[in-house]
């Protein structure tokens, strides 16, 4: 709900589907991702009153959204998001970072534990960045189109986000300031040791079947 609310005051999660997360492999024809998303809007169209298609780009792994903007979604700005990063590059949730300060201290009494200080997060040699997650939504009809004009707090436009626009900045172990960066500043690691647990739990799970 907030995240409607955000973007439309008047408006609830019955008017929207968002894409939670779209990962297509790339043996997959060109063009894959474009057709999933036109069959996506079709079958929105046919089936449903939903008014919008919400989602975001993930510019802090260097994606400006080339996809979303091939298909004519029209993108609304960006937000700052952060990651923790382990020192051989591997990409770790800030969720998982404050399950293992729960553990650490012992904590039963929350949900989650605390995020690091610039010391502890030192000592358990984690980076932490920050880079810009691109907003991206494609109305359903016309009508739903002039409405986003008239009653979104966000201005919706073609005006599109490139390469160019991606921005990060780091704060490396032991420091305590940031550095901003113009290229991303970690790899895409296969040396796996913080996300084992939930890998193995997808994994165990990945047929058509259980997904849907």
């Amino acid at each position: 709900m907030g995240t409607i609310k955000k973007m439309f005051p008047d408006l609830t999660t019955s008017d929207y589907f968002e894409i939670g997360k779209m990962c297509m492999d790339d043996s997959m024809p060109r063009n894959s991702e474009s057709q999933m998303l036109s069959q996506t809007v079709k079958w929105m169209r046919e089936n449903t009153d939903v008014k919008y298609l919400y989602t975001w780009a993930d510019g802090i792994v260097g994606k400006p959204g080339y996809v979303y903007q091939s298909a004519n979604f029209l993108y609304g700005g960006f937000i700052w998001s952060d990651v923790y990063v382990s020192e051989t590059g591997e990409k770790v949730h800030f969720r998982t970072i404050q399950r293992k300060m729960k553990k650490e201290m012992g904590r039963h009494d929350t949900k989650y534990g605390p995020r690091p200080n610039d010391a502890k997060m030192g000592d358990m040699g984690f980076s932490r960045v920050w880079g810009k997650q691109f907003r991206y939504i494609y109305p359903l009809t016309k009508t739903d189109r002039k409405y986003m004009n008239r009653h979104s707090t966000c201005c919706w436009t073609n005006r599109y986000p490139k390469d160019e626009d991606l921005q990060w900045k780091i704060k490396r172990p032991g420091e305590t300031e940031y550095e901003w960066c113009d290229d991303m500043p970690f790899v895409h690691s296969n040396d796996i040791k913080h996300n084992k647990s939930n890998i193995a739990r997808y994994k165990a799970d990945i047929t058509i079947d259980n997904f849907f």
